[in-house]
């Protein structure tokens, strides 16, 4: 079997030597799952295990999937999976996913996968990979109930923990993730600080901390590496980020377990996902990246100013142009466009309104329904980008008191 890699694998043997032994024996590995796939489909792949989001939500669409495809066609495929890259974002997921997954040594598959991932005849013998990535194209978040549980001795440690950060028993908690660029400096340097646009203040956040206490909740800030405390003298706003407590379980188990989770939109925000937690969005960008997916995810957007024009744009115009798209900070620059974040009390509005929701309480009417009508009538129908579908079914809604104060956004 001759095999010629791809520019972009032969570049990673490069700089992966001690790959080259297990490359000499992956053509017959090949052909033997040539051989064998009439009685056990073999299949090979991997899972990214440096980004907490994509370790979570990638993952958990790629086993439902496998799930449907295993039912459909009444045949199980043997996925062989490794870990391309010697940082593991959060060694308590590994584990648990490993209860779920075979994970093999890098070493042994990735010479495999590389030679696999490099002819198009071969993808029947990919795996690991979602439709697109961590975008719930085909709604399974709602469809299959969360893939990952904890033991009974990993709920009692929680609960354990729980108590050493000053949670009450039975108490209800609602984790925030504010989106800095401190993690990414850590283990990229600045290599991405292209997606800086995404940072916001986490003292715009406390307005809806301190509205959230008051209604019986603990506030839980989360974060690996953060650069600033959350500044607050209130007992029940929890700065778990900055406080020293932190633990890669406490990670998963507190977006596990909490009420709901406000997000700017980062890796975190993955963990309370695949849990089936409902999501608040604010000061979110590019628009174009939502998720629309489940009933249970809001959002607010940041506003986008134009120097050029001297005015903020409405949606139709964010729609309309380029910027609808922009992943790079550059982007925003190169074309004069100033993201500007959601004030206090919007935020604040937008998760109390996650919190009427989750109880059942109505919070909007019929001209806040009409407003919602409105945007999702400017937002493309268009399910599809670059070639890939890019949206699941439409359920998600824009945090409504917010359309009712911006109606001049959706002229």
């Amino acid at each position: 079997m001759k095999i010629s890699l791809s520019k972009k694998y032969t570049n990673i043997l490069k700089y992966e030597p001690d790959l080259w032994l297990t490359l000499f024996f992956a053509p017959f590995f090949i052909l033997l799952m040539f051989i064998l796939k009439p009685f056990v489909h073999i299949r090979v792949g991997l899972l990214h295990c440096d980004r907490l989001g994509h370790f979570t939500v990638d993952t958990e669409l790629y086993y439902c999937e496998k799930k449907i495809n295993e039912s459909k066609f009444k045949k199980i495929s043997f996925d062989l999976l490794y870990l391309p890259r010697p940082f593991i974002c959060n060694k308590t997921l590994e584990n648990l996913w490993r209860r779920h997954l075979i994970i093999l040594p890098r070493f042994i598959l990735r010479p495999i996968c590389l030679i696999i991932r490099s002819f198009n005849f071969l993808k029947g013998f990919r795996c690991g990979i979602a439709t697109n990535s961590d975008r719930d194209v085909l709604n399974l978040i709602e469809k299959f109930p969360p893939s990952l549980k904890f033991s009974d001795k990993e709920e009692e440690y929680g609960k354990s923990e729980l108590k050493k950060l000053g949670i009450e028993e039975n108490s209800k908690f609602v984790c925030v993730i504010c989106r800095d660029d401190a993690y990414l400096k850590t283990i990229y340097s600045d290599k991405l600080s292209i997606h800086d646009y995404r940072d916001s203040d986490i003292q715009n956040f406390l307005l809806a901390a301190e509205e959230l206490t008051k209604r019986g909740y603990y506030v839980i800030r989360m974060g690996a590496v953060v650069n600033r405390p959350f500044e607050t003298s209130n007992e029940k706003i929890i700065d778990y980020a900055y406080n020293g407590m932190r633990t890669d379980f406490m990670d998963i188990y507190l977006g596990a377990k909490c009420e709901f989770c406000i997000t700017t939109g980062t890796g975190f925000d993955g963990v309370p996902m695949i849990f089936r937690k409902p999501l608040v969005y604010v000061n979110f960008s590019p628009l174009f990246h939502i998720h629309i997916e489940s009933e249970f995810f809001t959002f607010i957007p940041k506003h986008h100013y134009s120097k050029k024009l001297g005015k903020k744009l409405t949606a139709k115009e964010i729609v309309n142009s380029d910027c609808f798209y922009y992943l790079n900070k550059i982007e925003f620059i190169r074309n004069d466009i100033v993201l500007e974040e959601n004030s206090p009390e919007e935020i604040r509005d937008v998760v109390l309104e996650m919190h009427k929701k989750i109880n059942h309480e109505e919070f909007m009417d019929d001209e806040d329904k009409n407003l919602q009508a409105k945007f999702w009538d400017i937002f493309p129908n268009q399910r599809k980008y670059g070639g890939k579908i890019y949206y699941g079914k439409r359920k998600s809604t824009v945090g409504s008191k917010f359309l009712r104060e911006n109606q001049w956004w959706l002229e």
